[in-house]
């Protein structure tokens, strides 16, 4: 138990020693929903709204991550799903060559881009279209970095952990599913705030490690497993889970119950963006009413040009 609990302290340490090293500048208020909104999808590749109607741009495979870098006219954009990453320019599709494997579970984009991967996590180089990977810990299912450091929930059901890389090694233990949320066997999404606070799901909902303190301490207990974790400028938790969107505010509201929701992304004029297997639900004024968009589209991963803060 000792060993577990100093293993969980060294996440938070690494964690807020990571964001003293960026800064972690929170992201402004809006006055509107912010576009372009991308949207990658199983069968239709890359959707692209522009704030009037949507472009598809299709991709071969499945689609199920999309990452911006950059905004306006010089935004790349990087999309990934069972045939790799492949980088849109606005116009025109570049595979990435070198990952690891063609199974991609996650990107994210923060100081580098990463990418979660079947055979562990991987970091895309300063060219913009060619990886570096570790295949410490695999399969990776979700990936985030702070500063120099990048946890990854990685490991098949029984087996799943959480990972701590610094500077592409692995540093410290791995801290199990049922530590970290009693009861699960999958180590499913990580998402840090900008406090540093470590919020991991699992098979059996998500937990928080608060920065500096190692208890694991349940946030939501259910039967559901978390597809993706997030929060707003104002602090609101957001979990896509296979039971629908769950919001914490002061209280928990779920929303779509029954129905797996995939993804959520919640942009600087706090619109909720929440994707389903029959298109992308969308709500300006907090959950309480909702509008579906690319109706009939299984929508894997949403995100804008203007990401909720960035390290």
């Amino acid at each position: 138990m000792r060993k577990t609990m100093h293993a969980a302290a060294a996440f938070s340490a690494a964690v807020i020693a990571g964001l003293a090293f960026s800064g972690c500048p929170m992201q402004p208020s809006y006055p509107s929903t912010i576009t372009p909104i991308y949207a990658a999808t199983s069968t239709g590749g890359l959707w692209v709204y522009n704030g009037s109607s949507w472009t598809n741009h299709p991709l071969a495979g499945t689609s199920n991550s999309v990452v911006v870098s950059g905004s306006g006219a010089g935004a790349l954009v990087y999309v990934g799903g069972s045939a790799g990453v492949s980088l849109f320019n606005g116009t025109a599709w570049t595979p990435t060559t070198g990952l690891n494997s063609t199974a991609v579970s996650r990107l994210f984009s923060g100081s580098s881009i990463y990418a979660a991967t079947a055979l562990g996590v991987s970091i895309l180089n300063s060219d913009g279209l060619s990886w570096t990977n570790n295949s410490t810990a695999a399969p990776v299912n979700d990936v985030f970095s702070v500063g120099t450091y990048t946890l990854v929930a990685a490991g098949t059901v029984g087996a799943s952990s959480l990972y701590e890389y610094n500077n592409g090694s692995l540093a410290g233990s791995a801290i199990s599913s049922n530590t970290i949320m009693l009861g699960s066997t999958l180590v499913t999404a990580v998402f840090v705030d900008f406090l540093g606070d470590i919020f991991v799901g699992t098979n059996k909902g998500f937990s928080v490690q608060n920065a500096g303190t190692s208890p694991w301490v349940p946030v939501l207990s259910v039967t559901a497993t978390v597809n993706q974790l997030t929060m707003d400028q104002n602090g609101n938790l957001y979990a896509a889970t296979s039971n629908g969107l769950y919001i914490l505010t002061t209280g928990t509201a779920l929303y779509f119950p029954g129905t797996s929701v995939s993804c959520v992304c919640v942009d600087g004029a706090s619109t909720i963006y929440a994707g389903t297997a029959t298109g992308l639900q969308v709500s300006t004024d907090g959950g309480r009413t909702w509008t579906t968009q690319l109706s009939g589209q299984s929508v894997n991963s949403v995100t804008t040009t203007a990401p909720l803060y960035s390290f």
